[in-house]
């Protein structure tokens, strides 16, 4: 099965810390507030392994 992307807003705590974690980035120990921003960037693109989260690409415009 190869990556599937998708265009949603809708993670879990679990999924977001451990993307972030995984590539070191501090803001993966605060998932809570990962999921807010997630919710309010303007656009999101995911990649999906199966069910696991592993890569994101997010825009904010004005």
């Amino acid at each position: 099965m190869g990556i599937e992307y998708k265009e949603t807003r809708e993670f879990s705590r679990g999924q977001l810390e451990d993307l972030f974690l995984s590539v070191e980035w501090s803001s993966g120990h605060f998932p809570d507030k990962l999921v807010v921003a997630m919710r309010n960037f303007s656009t999101v693109v995911s990649a999906w392994d199966g069910e696991k989260l592993v890569g994101m690409a997010c825009a904010m415009d004005d």
